[in-house]
């Protein structure tokens, strides 16, 4: 049964694309496999609300943030337990554009 029902696609091709898209860029993934992007990042999505869904934070009583700004793609920001020595580790990629990011108060 395939990560994604619905997807059309086989367990083991979601679970390479999964793979790929771990190391590149969705687009470049949905041309190296042959598919659209769209559809491609349809699967991911459900992939990963899977999966975020069946997390639990609860015994994170105290996280550490740390952004670092990568050029014109944007930042990432890393989130983790700032309790436990090798703790878990949740990173979040935002892209923004020179044009959509807030400006600075005056």
């Amino acid at each position: 049964m395939p990560l994604a029902p619905g997807s059309g696609f086989t367990l083991l091709f979601e679970t390479l694309a999964l793979t790929l898209a771990q190391a590149m860029p969705v687009a470049q993934v949905a041309r190296l496999l042959g598919v659209g992007d769209a559809r491609l990042w349809r699967v991911l999505e459900s992939i990963v609300g899977t999966a975020r869904a069946e997390e639990s934070f609860a015994g994170v009583s105290r996280i550490g943030v740390e952004e670092k700004h990568t050029g014109r793609l944007g930042f990432i920001s890393l989130f983790h337990n700032a309790v436990r020595h090798g703790g878990g580790c949740w990173a979040s990629w935002a892209r923004m554009s020179r044009r959509s990011r807030p400006s600075a108060p005056t």
